[in-house]
């Protein structure tokens, strides 16, 4: 089972989200995605994994 994963988006990361939706653009959407979210999703799993690197736990 999938351990739950917690990232925070900066003021201007939310800004620019409202902005995806608002504007529909799914070309946008997509590459905020792989930017801010999907990076920030890795580093947080690599802590995980190499509690060294961070704060995180492995259990």
């Amino acid at each position: 089972m999938a351990e739950a994963n917690s990232i925070s988006l900066s003021n201007e990361e939310v800004l620019e989200l409202q902005r995806i939706l608002l504007d529909g653009d799914a070309e946008a959407a997509l590459q905020f995605l792989r930017e801010a979210i999907w990076h920030k999703v890795k580093a947080s799993n690599h802590k995980l994994i190499n509690p060294k690197q961070g704060t995180g736990s492995m259990g």
